[in-house]
Protein backbone atom coordinates (compact mmCIF):
# COMPACT_ATOMS: atom_id res chain seq x y z
CA UNK A 1 0.00 0.00 0.00
CA UNK A 2 3.05 2.20 0.73
CA UNK A 3 4.23 1.77 -3.08
CA UNK A 4 0.86 2.61 -4.46
CA UNK A 5 0.51 5.54 -2.10
CA UNK A 6 4.23 6.24 -3.07
CA UNK A 7 2.85 5.79 -7.01
CA UNK A 8 0.02 8.18 -7.04
CA UNK A 9 1.62 10.63 -5.25
CA UNK A 10 4.15 11.32 -7.75
CA UNK A 11 1.34 11.27 -10.61
CA UNK A 12 -0.15 13.73 -8.06
CA UNK A 13 2.60 15.83 -8.19
CA UNK A 14 2.56 15.94 -11.70
CA UNK A 15 -1.40 17.08 -11.67
CA UNK A 16 -0.07 19.86 -9.70
CA UNK A 17 2.74 21.09 -11.80
CA UNK A 18 -0.16 21.08 -14.61
CA UNK A 19 -2.42 22.99 -12.74
CA UNK A 20 -0.16 25.97 -12.92
CA UNK A 21 -1.24 26.49 -15.93
CA UNK A 22 -4.88 26.44 -15.45
CA UNK A 23 -7.58 29.48 -15.18
CA UNK A 24 -7.84 29.31 -11.72
CA UNK A 25 -4.98 27.59 -10.28
CA UNK A 26 -5.19 28.15 -6.65
CA UNK A 27 -8.69 26.42 -6.82
CA UNK A 28 -7.52 23.72 -8.91
CA UNK A 29 -4.62 22.97 -6.38
CA UNK A 30 -6.65 23.00 -3.25
CA UNK A 31 -8.96 20.59 -4.60
CA UNK A 32 -6.07 18.54 -5.86
CA UNK A 33 -4.72 18.87 -2.72
CA UNK A 34 -8.34 17.60 -0.63
CA UNK A 35 -8.21 14.82 -3.33
CA UNK A 36 -4.80 13.52 -2.24
CA UNK A 37 -5.89 13.60 1.35
CA UNK A 38 -9.03 11.54 0.86
CA UNK A 39 -7.58 9.39 -0.94
CA UNK A 40 -4.54 8.72 1.28
CA UNK A 41 -7.06 7.98 4.01
CA UNK A 42 -8.84 5.35 1.96
CA UNK A 43 -5.72 4.09 1.21
CA UNK A 44 -4.82 4.28 5.12
CA UNK A 45 -8.59 2.28 6.29
CA UNK A 46 -7.76 0.00 3.37
CA UNK A 47 -4.69 -1.21 5.50
CA UNK A 48 -6.92 -0.43 9.14
CA UNK A 49 -9.54 -3.09 7.86
CA UNK A 50 -7.29 -5.83 6.40
CA UNK A 51 -5.09 -6.11 9.56
CA UNK A 52 -8.30 -5.65 12.57
CA UNK A 53 -9.72 -8.63 10.09
CA UNK A 54 -6.71 -10.82 11.07
CA UNK A 55 -6.47 -9.43 14.82
CA UNK A 56 -9.69 -9.54 15.25
CA UNK A 57 -10.61 -13.01 14.01
CA UNK A 58 -7.65 -14.42 16.21
CA UNK A 59 -9.09 -12.65 19.19
CA UNK A 60 -12.63 -13.97 18.08
CA UNK A 61 -11.94 -17.53 17.26
CA UNK A 62 -8.91 -18.30 17.69
CA UNK A 63 -8.18 -18.46 13.56
CA UNK A 64 -4.72 -17.21 11.75
CA UNK A 65 -6.50 -15.45 8.82
CA UNK A 66 -4.98 -15.02 5.53
CA UNK A 67 -3.65 -11.35 5.32
CA UNK A 68 -4.05 -11.32 1.64
CA UNK A 69 -7.78 -12.87 1.63
CA UNK A 70 -8.23 -9.46 4.30
CA UNK A 71 -6.47 -7.57 2.25
CA UNK A 72 -8.84 -8.30 -1.03
CA UNK A 73 -12.09 -8.51 1.13
CA UNK A 74 -11.29 -4.87 2.32
CA UNK A 75 -10.35 -4.31 -1.84
CA UNK A 76 -14.02 -5.22 -2.71
CA UNK A 77 -16.28 -5.66 -0.01
CA UNK A 78 -15.57 -3.41 2.56
CA UNK A 79 -14.32 -0.58 0.20
CA UNK A 80 -17.26 1.17 -0.07
CA UNK A 81 -17.26 1.58 3.73
CA UNK A 82 -13.71 2.61 3.66
CA UNK A 83 -14.12 5.58 1.21
CA UNK A 84 -17.26 6.47 3.35
CA UNK A 85 -15.28 6.62 6.55
CA UNK A 86 -12.77 8.33 5.05
CA UNK A 87 -15.30 11.08 4.07
CA UNK A 88 -16.86 11.90 7.20
CA UNK A 89 -14.64 10.69 10.13
CA UNK A 90 -11.90 13.53 9.59
CA UNK A 91 -14.53 16.02 9.95
CA UNK A 92 -16.25 14.11 13.32
CA UNK A 93 -12.53 13.84 14.58
CA UNK A 94 -12.13 17.84 14.04
CA UNK A 95 -15.27 18.32 15.74
CA UNK A 96 -14.09 16.72 18.48
CA UNK A 97 -10.79 18.37 19.26
CA UNK A 98 -12.64 21.53 18.69
CA UNK A 99 -14.56 20.58 21.24
CA UNK A 100 -12.10 19.84 23.44
CA UNK A 101 -9.93 22.67 23.01
CA UNK A 102 -13.30 25.24 23.95
CA UNK A 103 -13.61 22.67 27.12
CA UNK A 104 -10.54 23.94 28.26
CA UNK A 105 -10.89 27.82 28.13
CA UNK A 106 -14.78 27.33 28.43
CA UNK A 107 -14.44 29.01 32.07
CA UNK A 108 -12.90 32.30 31.01
CA UNK A 109 -15.73 33.48 28.60
CA UNK A 110 -19.35 32.65 28.64
CA UNK A 111 -19.42 32.93 24.84
CA UNK A 112 -17.20 29.90 24.64
CA UNK A 113 -18.93 28.38 27.05
CA UNK A 114 -22.00 27.98 24.88
CA UNK A 115 -19.74 26.93 22.06
CA UNK A 116 -18.27 24.23 24.19
CA UNK A 117 -21.83 23.14 24.79
CA UNK A 118 -22.92 23.34 21.44
CA UNK A 119 -19.75 21.55 19.87
CA UNK A 120 -20.02 18.57 22.91
CA UNK A 121 -23.91 17.59 22.23
CA UNK A 122 -22.89 18.22 17.89
CA UNK A 123 -20.20 15.58 18.57
CA UNK A 124 -22.51 13.05 20.96
CA UNK A 125 -24.97 13.38 18.06
CA UNK A 126 -23.04 12.31 14.85
CA UNK A 127 -20.37 10.23 16.64
CA UNK A 128 -23.05 7.01 16.87
CA UNK A 129 -23.24 7.54 12.99
CA UNK A 130 -19.33 7.85 12.50
CA UNK A 131 -16.06 6.73 14.25
CA UNK A 132 -12.77 5.66 13.67
CA UNK A 133 -13.65 2.20 16.01
CA UNK A 134 -16.47 1.14 13.40
CA UNK A 135 -13.78 -0.54 10.83
CA UNK A 136 -12.64 -3.45 13.35
CA UNK A 137 -16.79 -4.27 13.27
CA UNK A 138 -16.67 -3.87 9.25
CA UNK A 139 -13.38 -5.85 8.97
CA UNK A 140 -14.91 -8.19 11.36
CA UNK A 141 -18.70 -8.93 10.63
CA UNK A 142 -18.71 -6.99 6.91
CA UNK A 143 -21.14 -4.38 8.09
CA UNK A 144 -21.45 -0.95 6.67
CA UNK A 145 -19.86 2.35 7.87
CA UNK A 146 -23.34 3.38 9.59
CA UNK A 147 -24.36 0.39 11.28
CA UNK A 148 -20.92 -0.87 12.67
CA UNK A 149 -20.34 2.82 13.88
CA UNK A 150 -23.98 2.72 15.98
CA UNK A 151 -23.34 -0.94 16.92
CA UNK A 152 -19.79 -0.12 18.19
CA UNK A 153 -21.04 3.32 20.31
CA UNK A 154 -23.61 1.05 21.68
CA UNK A 155 -21.63 -1.90 22.94
CA UNK A 156 -19.12 1.23 23.92
CA UNK A 157 -22.22 3.13 26.04
CA UNK A 158 -24.11 -0.07 27.56
CA UNK A 159 -20.25 -1.43 28.84
CA UNK A 160 -19.67 2.39 30.44
CA UNK A 161 -16.35 2.86 28.30
CA UNK A 162 -16.71 5.98 26.76
CA UNK A 163 -14.10 7.62 29.69
CA UNK A 164 -12.33 4.96 28.05
CA UNK A 165 -12.27 6.18 24.60
CA UNK A 166 -11.98 9.52 25.28
CA UNK A 167 -9.12 8.95 27.11
CA UNK A 168 -7.64 6.77 23.86
CA UNK A 169 -4.62 8.87 22.47
CA UNK A 170 -3.66 6.34 19.54
CA UNK A 171 -4.57 8.74 17.07
CA UNK A 172 -2.46 11.49 18.37
CA UNK A 173 0.73 9.52 18.85
CA UNK A 174 -0.32 8.51 15.11
CA UNK A 175 -0.18 12.27 14.42
CA UNK A 176 2.78 13.32 16.45
CA UNK A 177 4.48 10.70 14.47
CA UNK A 178 3.03 11.65 11.00
CA UNK A 179 4.33 15.23 11.92
CA UNK A 180 7.70 14.05 13.02
CA UNK A 181 8.54 12.21 10.07
CA UNK A 182 7.17 14.70 7.58
CA UNK A 183 9.54 17.18 9.49
CA UNK A 184 12.46 14.95 8.77
CA UNK A 185 11.80 14.90 5.22
CA UNK A 186 11.63 18.50 4.95
CA UNK A 187 15.05 18.67 6.80
CA UNK A 188 16.48 16.67 4.71
CA UNK A 189 15.71 17.80 1.05
CA UNK A 190 15.60 21.57 2.21
CA UNK A 191 19.20 21.92 1.21
CA UNK A 192 18.90 19.89 -1.94
CA UNK A 193 16.06 22.42 -2.69
CA UNK A 194 17.41 25.58 -1.85
CA UNK A 195 20.37 25.35 -3.86
CA UNK A 196 18.76 23.98 -7.19
CA UNK A 197 15.58 25.35 -6.95
CA UNK A 198 15.52 28.62 -4.62
CA UNK A 199 12.42 30.36 -5.77
CA UNK A 200 10.45 27.44 -5.05
CA UNK A 201 12.26 26.46 -2.01
CA UNK A 202 8.73 27.08 0.38
CA UNK A 203 6.38 25.24 -1.85
CA UNK A 204 8.44 22.26 -2.42
CA UNK A 205 9.27 21.98 1.31
CA UNK A 206 5.62 22.18 1.98
CA UNK A 207 4.72 19.36 -0.28
CA UNK A 208 6.99 17.45 0.88
CA UNK A 209 5.53 18.35 4.31
CA UNK A 210 2.80 16.65 3.23
CA UNK A 211 3.26 14.11 1.42
CA UNK A 212 5.72 12.57 4.40
CA UNK A 213 3.04 13.52 6.57
CA UNK A 214 0.41 10.91 4.69
CA UNK A 215 2.70 7.88 4.34
CA UNK A 216 4.05 7.97 7.60
CA UNK A 217 0.07 7.96 8.39
CA UNK A 218 -0.41 5.12 6.20
CA UNK A 219 1.91 3.21 8.19
CA UNK A 220 0.76 3.92 11.08
CA UNK A 221 -2.39 2.03 10.55
CA UNK A 222 -0.88 -1.10 11.25
CA UNK A 223 -0.04 -0.61 15.19
CA UNK A 224 -3.50 1.95 15.17
CA UNK A 225 -5.71 -1.52 13.95
CA UNK A 226 -4.47 -3.78 16.37
CA UNK A 227 -4.72 -1.07 19.49
CA UNK A 228 -8.63 -0.77 17.74
CA UNK A 229 -9.37 -4.38 17.85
Amino acid sequence: MLGAALFWMSLWSLAVIGALNFYLPSLVIIALVLSLAWTSKIMRNVVNISVSRVVALYYLRGMQSSTKFGFLRALTRNLGSACLGSLFVPAIEATKVVARFLNLVEGEDEFLFCCARCCFRVMESIFRYGNGWAYVQIAAYGKGFVAASQDTWSLFKRLEMEPIVDSDITSSICFLSGVSIASICVIAVSPWISQLYQNFTATLSLLTFFIGYLLTRIAMALPQACVSC
